[in-house]
């Protein structure tokens, strides 16, 4: 069972049964719990939310040589999707500004193409940001552009544009870092650097990453960087290791909520501080994925009798 989100009445739960993806709410008021979506033939579910008391996803189906993917919303009126892009690979989406942003690539004879989308919540358009080739030898090397991994925050979308030439994906040197500005619909190269960057989200002021590392030290990896006057300072977040890498950051108007594996920091960039938060209480409880609602943040914690579900405030 997968906690996919919370408002001020319900709870919404995923989970995988013999008769396919399932998806059902719990009713704080009544304690019960109800079937609000069914499907067979989903073959993975990349991306799943709450919000305005619906749920929307982004699954992946089955489609020849491709997967064929769609975005879905839930709500008490029914059910409507979209027919989406088709994809070598599970996409990897993410949700900023009344937007989805999904990214994936294609594998098509002897090149990959990787792309960049952008789909509204709104009308369910989907239009292109970016998309590269490169083009792939028979050893495997790579020569051309390759696009990898998305995130934002707030008011726009950080992605990563890879120079490659006759190398392995690990081996570029040549990495821009672009910033697509959601406000005027632009992409721009906000730097170039020699590293790749395993997770990378941010606003225009702020950059919050976790380091690609293959070779020791694997210690010290997350970075969380002040943007001013185009000048980086950098602050390296505590017990970020490979392995142990950032998956997720929420923002809060003066906070920013960091999610590791074991470690949850809640980071206030004008006091340069950390507060760690433990959210289990001992080695037999059970702790969910943490999800936002509003200016809260909450996540399911279960042990052999009981099973809560805990928020916290903040900004």
């Amino acid at each position: 069972m997968r906690f996919i989100g919370y408002d001020e009445k319900d709870a919404y739960f995923s989970s995988w049964v013999d008769a396919g993806y399932t998806v059902f709410k719990y009713c704080y008021t009544d304690d019960t719990e109800r079937l609000i979506y069914e499907c067979s033939d989903i073959f993975s579910v990349s991306f799943s939310m709450v919000l305005d008391e619906k749920v929307y996803l982004v699954v992946s189906k089955q489609a020849d040589a491709y997967l064929q993917n769609y975005l879905i919303a839930i709500n008490a009126e029914g059910t409507s999707s979209r027919q989406l892009f088709l994809s070598s690979k599970i996409p990897q989406v993410s949700f900023v500004e009344e937007s989805f942003f999904a990214y994936y690539e294609k594998i098509e004879k002897d090149k990959i193409v990787s792309c960049i989308d952008r789909i509204r919540i709104d009308t369910f358009k989907q239009m292109n940001i970016d998309t590269q080739e490169c083009k792939v030898s028979d050893t495997g090397t790579l020569k051309g552009d390759y696009l990898l991994y998305c995130g934002g925050l707030n008011d726009g979308l950080y992605y990563q544009k890879l120079k490659l030439d006759n190398q392995q994906l690990e081996q570029s040197k040549v990495v821009a870092l672009m910033y697509y500005d959601i406000k005027n619909d632009e992409a721009l190269k906000v730097a170039e650097t020699e590293s790749i960057y395993i997770f990378l989200t941010g606003t225009k002021d702020y950059l919050i990453l976790s380091e690609y590392i293959y070779n020791p030290p694997f210690y010290d990896t997350g970075k969380f960087i002040e943007i001013v006057n185009s000048e980086w300072r950098y602050m390296t977040i505590p017990d970020i290791t490979a392995g142990e890498d950032i998956l997720n950051v929420y923002y809060f108007d003066t906070e920013f909520l960091i999610i590791s594996p074991n470690i949850l920091y809640v980071f206030c960039p004008e006091r340069k501080s950390y507060e760690r938060i433990d959210i289990g209480n001992g080695i037999e409880e059970k702790t969910s994925s943490i999800q936002k609602y509003k200016s809260t943040v909450g996540y399911i914690r279960s042990n052999s009798s009981e099973t809560t579900l805990v928020c916290l405030k903040l900004g």
